[in-house]
């Protein structure tokens, strides 16, 4: 398995829509198109073998059968893809619900260009954190079939009934206090307010988006490119968020800079300008959010907790599959 996704598939009868939203994807993935329900489970099937990542688009509405119905099949096919809904405003309540059968998230039209493109990227971050999940269970399976000869040649098996997926079979915490369970022993994980870098070369910007978030995280600010290279290089953070435009180096180029230095940094970009072809460079470059000017606290706010959020979640994770491993193919004791 992979945590890349390369490929998404777009579902939506509407010849227009259809065609629109792939130009603006193919930039980033190998997009696909179904103009239907029938064509959509086949698709998915040819597309996305099973437990590989994947994100499908899917309209709520379709000629031949709903959105509902679609998101059962093609999740009972692989419980590992991303599936976004598409809908119109008036419809949100169905999205709400496909959300309850296993879909990742929606997004109502009409929409942006650079809303769209964020929304996919978040996804693909969640899409590696189901992985992960998934990973783990196939691991405590294994674990589960005869701990004593520490299961090198364990069977898996192919119910993933299990796989935690929101609003399915479990949370986050409670596969966490699953395998703390399963490990008998506390896991000793840092827990660390996270650090934020700000970097804008106005003052006033520079000061009002670090008055924001300096009410929860620890934040550093850099009025240049050069300034904020040498704080990566000197300290660690978790998140940045960069200006596009700044006066010794361009902020797509101070992005690729730092991802160099640390790739661990999630990083949204911020900018004036709506730019789908900047969104597009930005985010193959490494970003995972891009926030167009003028924005309110609270969007930023969410944004930056979003990403954190599941950052940290990864971060947990690793560590616990670390333990797994070290548990699982540890040596017995000579007698």
């Amino acid at each position: 398995m992979t945590n890349k996704i390369g490929r998404v598939l777009v579902v939506e009868d509407e010849a227009d829509v259809r065609s629109g939203i792939c130009e603006i994807l193919k930039g980033l993935y190998s997009v696909h198109e179904a103009a239907s329900g029938e064509e959509a489970v086949k698709a998915a099937e040819g597309l996305f073998p099973y437990l590989t990542l994947g994100i499908v688009l899917l309209d709520i509405k379709l000629p031949d059968m709903s959105g509902l119905e679609v998101l059962k099949k093609i999740l009972e096919e692989n419980p590992l893809l991303t599936v976004i809904m598409v809908t119109a405003m008036k419809d949100t309540k169905f999205a709400v619900e496909a959300m309850s059968e296993g879909a990742s998230d929606y997004i109502t039209k009409p929409f942006t260009s650079e809303v769209l493109l964020s929304k996919l990227k978040f996804a693909e971050e969640k899409g590696y954190l189901g992985q992960q999940f998934d990973l783990i269970y196939h691991k405590l399976d294994r674990w589960r079939a005869d701990v004593d000869s520490r299961l090198l040649e364990a069977k898996h098996s192919k119910d993933h009934s299990d796989v935690i997926r929101n609003g399915k079979a479990g949370t986050y915490e409670e596969i966490e206090k699953q395998i703390k369970e399963k490990l008998n022993k506390e896991i000793k994980i840092e827990v660390k307010i996270p650090k934020i870098l700000v970097v804008d070369d106005e003052d006033d910007m520079r000061s009002a988006i670090t008055e924001i978030v300096k009410e929860k995280y620890e934040v550093e600010s850099a009025s240049s490119a050069g300034a904020a290279i040498a704080l990566v290089k000197n300290k660690s953070f978790d998140l940045a968020l960069l200006d596009i435009r700044l006066p010794d180096m361009s902020g797509l180029d101070l992005l690729k800079e730092i991802k160099k230095i640390d790739e661990t940094i999630y990083v949204i970009m911020v900018t004036a300008l709506k730019d789908i072809n900047l969104t597009v460079d930005a985010i193959r470059s490494g970003a995972c959010d891009y926030i167009t000017k003028p924005f309110t606290a609270l969007g930023l706010m969410s944004a930056v907790e979003s990403h954190l959020e599941l950052k940290g979640k990864k971060e947990r994770l690793a560590a616990y599959l670390k333990e797994i491993d070290e548990e699982l193919f540890a040596k017995p004791d000579a007698p």
